[in-house]
């Protein structure tokens, strides 16, 4: 389905962030989406996953949910595409052997640079390739092999900082970071070192991409509900977070941006089916 002014272009877009959003945080089930996943299937409304995520994790869960177009890794590093057809249009290369647009940082410069860190600070960052597959499994509960596919990284490297870091700790990693053309940031588990990319920088390069190709940018919602998912909030005509486990909202997120009632995929199914009704769909 189209716009009338975007004529074979999507009627919508709906970005969203992973765990604790679309996932039960400790589950990693999307179970009670279903009801908005099912009405966006059928609105032919894309949902594009935009997550701290590996390509090989997010892929496998596309194919699980039944979920096909566009999708965003790695905290913004890339968006690729899962499926064909016009939406190969939108890309201006290839990268794994999908329609792509790169945006990150190689990722052995992120484990450099999160070497170099440690030592700056004689902080204990231990990041996923300074863990095993077994390790990751136990930090993240997840299987072994989608802890291997976890640790399977190209443009962010997350970690641990043990204990938890003082505000003027973070500051001195971000100025430090920044010096070298880099980024700190957090999710819901932990934090991340990633190049100039981010949700957000993803997100537009999408948006401009489909009104390049179909004339009109469609409306766009993003749900997050994480530090690394305010970005991507920003950057879609509406943005919202969903509650995180235990009750309330990001801290540090502004007044300005829309919270939804409910923890994770509770919070993301009612607000995608409020935002389907605003559109008449």
């Amino acid at each position: 389905m189209a716009t009338a002014g975007n004529p074979g272009g999507p009627l919508g877009l709906v970005f969203t962030d992973l765990d604790g959003t679309l996932l039960d945080h400790h589950t990693y089930d999307a179970d009670a989406a279903a009801p908005a996943l099912a009405a966006l299937r059928a609105a032919g409304i894309p949902v594009v996953p935009c997550s701290s995520k590996t390509r090989t994790e997010i892929l496998a869960l596309m194919e699980y949910l039944d979920l096909w177009g566009p999708f965003i890794p790695e905290n913004g590093g890339a968006v690729l595409l899962r499926g064909g057809g016009a939406w190969e249009e939108l890309f201006p290369g290839r990268w794994a052997d999908r329609p792509a647009a790169v945006l990150g940082t190689p990722y052995p410069a992120l484990c450099t640079a999160l070497a170099g860190l440690r030592g700056h600070l004689g902080a204990a960052l231990v990041g996923f390739g300074d863990a095993t597959d077994a390790e990751v499994a136990g930090w993240t509960g997840l299987p072994l092999a989608a802890a291997a596919r976890a640790r399977r990284r190209d443009f962010d490297e997350p970690f641990r900082w043990s204990p938890e870091p003082a505000p003027a700790e973070v500051a001195a990693a971000r100025a430090w970071l920044g010096a070298r053309g880099l980024q700190l940031t957090r999710g819901g588990r932990f934090w991340h070192v990633l190049g100039t990319n981010d949700k957000g920088r993803a997100a537009r390069w999408l948006l401009r991409a489909v009104a390049t190709r179909w004339g009109a940018e469609p409306p766009s919602l993003a749900l997050g509900d994480s530090e690394n998912d305010l970005p991507l909030l920003a950057a879609a005509r509406e943005g919202v977070l969903v509650a995180r486990p235990g009750g309330g909202h990001l801290a540090a997120a502004s007044a300005e941006v829309a919270r939804a009632d409910g923890v994770g995929s509770v919070g993301w199914c009612g607000a995608v089916l409020a935002w389907l009704g605003r559109l008449g769909v």
